[in-house]
């Protein structure tokens, strides 16, 4: 007769790479932790309605499709097992959110204790209708959330009165992080080429730097959307004359992303996306000694404390931009204290094992054992 698993059960209704993108990223870190499944006996049900990060928010009849997959394997699944806990990360607005909500249907008809992870914000936002207001109220009803910062609590105010955990991303360490041919003063961007992540702020930042006279080189990683290709990039560079000082390389993986983090000091990020939250890029940077330069977008400002760690800015702040840019290339000395501030905070708050301690903390306390 086989033993029954002592671990308690806990469902997790997430969504794995591909696509790769922040949420993906942490849900596979989580679903294939050790210290979890010492502990947790856990099921995943992959909301994989998507394989390229271009098809979020858009209508296919493949995703369709796919809903209704997902929806009948979790009833299936609710039908056989009883777990102590689902742990759902959310779509908070859009599409997306309508959507999961069929899915929160079930979970409370099969009265299961629900606890939300938000990668994302926008529902204080989005408030602007009864309708709107009363499906929210009841997705949250009796239900617990974690939120990445405490800047972004705010969000659920007005549809959430349960209880709040804070649990900030977190990473693996790359080993290999030293690199004899590291120049500080060379900029780093790496993101996806959209206008909302503030690739053209920084490049309109580097055209103000070289017109007052400062030397700078700079990287730019990053794949083609539908905003920004990597050719139309190039081309806006050699109309401003940014083209012997700007290299636009593509997107880079793996071992060649890491490469260009250990080559630059300054890592850029100026984004105004309206739903970033947590980037992880900056958590990556950090990491490996740069110091960081982002907008006071999401919980940006959590992340880095500015003037010590890292720079914040206003989103859209140009000339904020190419100040701070400006102040760190003429000091080296600067960017190397700042870089090691920035290596500390990274080690003291965001390693792949404080998030998983403090993930377990959150499961420990929801399912009473």
């Amino acid at each position: 007769m086989a033993r029954k698993d002592p671990r308690a059960k806990i469902l997790f209704l997430t969504q794995m790479p591909p696509p790769v993108h922040g949420a993906s990223l942490m849900n596979q870190y989580l679903a294939s932790s050790n210290r979890i499944a010492e502990r947790y006996a856990v099921t995943i049900i992959n909301l994989d309605f998507v394989d390229k990060v271009s098809q979020i928010g858009s209508f296919s009849f493949v995703k369709l499709f796919k809903m209704f997959q997902v929806l009948w394997k979790l009833i299936w699944i609710l039908i056989r097992n009883r777990y102590e806990l689902v742990y759902f990360t959310l779509s908070p607005v859009g599409g997306a959110f309508f959507r999961d909500t069929l899915f929160v249907v079930v979970l409370k008809v099969f009265n299961n204790n629900i606890l939300y992870h938000l990668h994302g914000k926008g529902i204080s936002n989005n408030l602007d209708s009864f309708f709107k207001k009363t499906l929210y109220r009841f997705v949250f009803n009796h239900t617990s959330v974690i939120c990445l910062s405490k800047l972004l609590v705010h969000d659920i105010k007005n549809v959430h009165q349960g209880k709040i955990f804070i649990v900030p991303n977190g990473i693996p360490e790359y080993k290999n992080k030293g690199n004899p041919n590291k120049k500080h003063r060379n900029i780093l961007y790496l993101s996806a080429l959209k206008k909302s992540k503030g690739i053209m702020d920084l490049v309109k930042a580097l055209d103000i730097l070289q017109k007052r006279g400062v030397s700078f080189e700079a990287k730019i990683v990053g794949g083609d959307t539908n905003d920004l290709t990597v050719l139309e990039l190039k081309g806006i560079l050699l109309m401003k004359g940014l083209e012997k000082n700007v290299s636009v390389l593509g997107p880079k993986y793996g071992d060649e992303k890491w490469e260009m983090f250990s080559s630059c000091g300054i890592f850029v990020f100026p984004t105004y996306y309206a739903n970033e939250c947590f980037p992880l890029s900056i958590l990556e940077a950090m990491m490996m000694g740069l110091v960081p330069i982002s907008t006071t977008n999401g919980a940006i400002p959590e992340i880095i404390t500015s003037g010590r760690n890292g720079f914040t800015i206003n989103e859209r702040d140009v000339e904020g931009l190419a100040d701070c840019l400006e102040d760190l290339l003429q000091d080296d000395e600067k960017i190397r204290q700042m870089a090691s501030e920035a290596q500390h905070s990274f080690k003291e708050n965001y390693t792949i094992k404080s998030f998983e301690m403090n993930m377990l903390k959150v499961f420990n306390e929801l399912i009473k054992q």
